[in-house]
């Protein structure tokens, strides 16, 4: 990992970050995070450009959030919506050269240690 690139990030062609990365940054324990504020943005489609220049890999991701202003649905009719929940545990076994999950129906109570992985 001996990265020594540049990096730009456009959001609807607006620059919105510009950086260059070194080694010293590959074991950095922050990364550079972009935050676009809503007004910003334009209504449906938004297009991202990142474009880097130099040796090394990028890694990168992308998350959105958004809330409606919208007033929640209402019941209009007689019948109503019925939910149900279940919950399984994940079992490993062999089989020939691999390891493979079967879900287990979780029964009775639960303690701290069926939350870890391996039981």
């Amino acid at each position: 990992m001996k990265p020594n690139f540049s990096l730009t990030v456009s959001v609807n062609r607006k620059q919105v970050l510009s950086r260059h990365f070194t080694e010293a940054d590959a074991l950095a324990p922050t990364v550079p995070v972009v935050r676009i504020p809503p007004g910003e943005l334009a209504p449906g489609v938004n297009k991202v450009r990142i474009n880097k220049t130099g040796e090394g890999k990028l890694y990168w991701s992308a998350r959105a959030e958004y809330f409606s202003t919208e007033e929640k649905l209402q019941r209009t009719g007689s019948v109503s919506l019925n939910l149900l929940r279940e919950y399984f545990r994940l079992v490993p076994a062999r089989e020939a050269e691999r390891i493979v999950y079967h879900l287990e129906p979780l029964q009775g109570a639960l303690a701290p240690q069926d939350g870890r992985s391996g039981q």
